[in-house]
């Protein structure tokens, strides 16, 4: 007994796996390109804000999952129609900051392509939003002002200081030059004689009245000697 054996029927089949195993392998690489993750409006806001984290790839009627790097249990699913899924978070809290990412997977397939570039997000308490910089900046222009006035209110009383000995120890060798020059006239005034002015109230130098004294002085002397012989 003979089986019919229809080769052209059998090509054809043949024909048409193969394009559909190359119509496969265009749409369902084996491996997919990673897709890109953005954070909106920004990747730093505020505490019980909200925040969109966005994923795009290449492929459309995909499935997107979002995860993140510090929690393993972490993980959301959204299937789109277009290139991309958007997930939203509400009422963020410091603990929902961290390292997401996301990735992909082909309808049909259940292979995920690979993961996103890394995106932080940071949660602040409100004082370290995008003010901080602005803020910390005031700071230190107050610090630095602060640290001058200081240094100049415990400069000014050095220099005082210096200042008033540097007067102090001219003024003191002013003081001896006066004291040792004013030593000579003292002298000279030792031998001087005054005789009291007839016509005012005060005594006044006489240096014509030194002879005549030394003359009755030397008078006096020879009478003495006179009586002794």
């Amino acid at each position: 007994m003979t089986c019919p054996f229809n080769l052209q029927n059998s090509r054809s089949e043949f024909v048409v796996i193969k394009m559909k195993s190359q119509t496969n392998s265009d749409f369902f690489p084996e491996k997919l390109p990673k897709p890109s993750l953005s954070a909106l409006p920004r990747s730093v806001v505020e505490r019980s804000s909200n925040v969109t984290l966005k994923c795009q790839c290449h492929f459309q009627n995909v499935t997107f999952m979002l995860g993140k790097l510090q929690d393993s249990g972490y993980e959301k699913e959204q299937s789109s129609a277009g290139h991309d899924a958007e997930f939203l978070l509400m009422n963020l809290e410091p603990k929902n900051a961290g390292t997401y990412f996301c990735a992909y997977k082909i309808t049909g397939s259940h292979e995920w392509s690979e993961k996103s570039e890394h995106l932080q997000l940071v949660v602040t308490d409100g004082h370290d939003g995008p003010g901080a910089s602005s803020i910390k900046t005031d700071t230190r222009i107050i610090f630095v002002t602060t640290f001058s006035c200081l240094i100049i209110f415990l400069l000014f009383p050095s220099v005082f200081l210096i200042y008033r000995c540097t007067q102090h120890g001219s003024s003191h060798e002013e003081s001896n030059k006066r004291t040792s020059h004013s030593k000579f006239p003292q002298q000279e005034a030792s031998g001087k004689r005054f005789r009291k002015n007839p016509g005012k109230n005060h005594w006044m130098k006489d240096d014509s009245l030194t002879p005549a004294i030394l003359e009755l002085n030397f008078f006096s002397l020879s009478l003495t000697h006179m009586q002794i012989y």
